[in-house]
């Protein structure tokens, strides 16, 4: 604990103490002729407040910062709901003829039960909504123009994705990449699953987590914002993105689906599709063979970005790395596949098959 909190706690606690105790055994003394008595009981009534005020301190360092602020919030708002509600009762008796017979009690009474009520109803919606409270306070927004670039919440398939730690690398999303602390919970309540395998794969996203937030070029923010009426992580996601005016990070788009216009939902398979070569029709290129095909005499292999490149009557070549020409290049849902045809030593041994006779074969 910080020394000089230690020191403000004691010496307040002290000066209260003392005060209490010699306000009741010399200014407003309870026993007559005993100051004994007096100063017993002073010195019973500051242990007491100490004590309150030691428990009250325990809890205070238990609450979380949002949840203090939302309640004192709820509390200037419930103030000003009580003397509305106050407002409204003296208005309607100020219509009544027999205010003057009244009792005080019958008048004052009815306040402070709507004073009272005023600040309960204040602190419950505060605590309710406390989510929408604590992101939109200070309760401005900039324009798009000076609010800059959004930030990006990541999705738990975006963390599954092995390519997820490569794309990060780079620096693109320095200062931008949100990760949601109801995610990070999610994870940790499913590591406890029976199933070995739920386990396996809960413990490689959570050490996914801790090696994003050891990246020096990437700064990932934590938002401790959660939906407690929200069970579903997706929902959830959505939720925040709406609220805090932000982007979701995924490993595909059909992973996650959005309603909201104003929320855009960042794919890796599209990123780094549109990062790949371009091969255009004609292009020599050198290959690897790596495995047969699905057709006879078909040879396939890959790009350093993990293309896969179809290569006619590249059968034979299994294991070695021939020159090929691309006849066509087909995109698919599973990325982006070329076909192209072996080149052999002498320039007739091969004839190029037209790339719609070879896309049928594999449609």
């Amino acid at each position: 604990m910080n020394l000089y909190i230690m020191f403000a706690r004691a010496f307040t606690s002290t000066i209260a103490s003392l005060f209490i105790t010699f306000y009741f055994a010399l200014f407003r003394p309870l026993f007559e002729q005993s100051l004994l008595l007096n100063l017993t009981f002073g010195l019973f009534a500051s242990a007491l407040f100490t004590a309150s005020v030691f428990t009250l301190d325990y809890f205070l360092r238990k609450c979380h910062l949002k949840i203090f602020n939302t309640i004192v919030l709820g509390i200037f708002i419930g103030i000003f709901t009580g003397k509305a509600f106050c407002s409204i009762f003296d208005t309607l008796l100020t219509f009544s003829t027999q205010i003057d017979s009244l009792p005080l009690i019958a008048i004052t009474f009815p306040k402070v039960i709507l004073y009272l009520l005023g600040i309960h109803l204040g602190i419950v919606i505060t605590l309710a909504y406390q989510d929408e409270f604590h992101i939109s306070i200070p309760f401005v927004r900039f324009s798009k123009v000076l609010q800059g670039k959004k930030e990006i919440i990541v999705d738990e398939s975006a963390l599954a994705d092995p390519r997820m730690l490569d794309f990060l690398s780079t620096g693109i999303l320095n200062n931008r990449l949100v990760l949601p602390s109801f995610l990070v919970k999610d994870l940790q309540e499913k590591v406890d699953s029976s199933e070995e395998h739920v386990q396996a794969n809960i413990k490689k996203l959570l050490a996914v987590i801790e090696k994003m937030k050891k990246m020096k070029n990437l700064d990932v923010k934590e938002n401790e914002t959660d939906f407690n009426d929200i069970s579903d992580v997706k929902k959830k996601t959505l939720r925040l993105a709406k609220v805090t005016k932000s982007n979701i990070l995924v490993a595909d788009c059909s992973k996650i689906e959005s309603e909201e216009s104003d929320i855009e939902i960042l794919s890796l398979n599209k990123i780094t599709n549109s990062l790949k070569n371009v091969m255009t029709a004609g292009e020599n290129i050198e290959i690897k063979v790596q495995r047969y095909g699905k057709e006879p005499k078909q040879g396939v292999g890959y790009l350093e970005d993990g293309t896969m490149v179809v290569i006619n009557n590249g059968g034979d070549f299994i294991g070695e790395t021939i020159d090929v020409q691309v006849i066509s290049v087909k995109q698919t849902s599973a990325g982006r596949i070329i076909f192209t045809n072996a080149l052999a030593e002498e320039e007739d041994e091969f004839a190029y098959q037209p790339s719609g006779v070879y896309q049928h074969h594999h449609e």
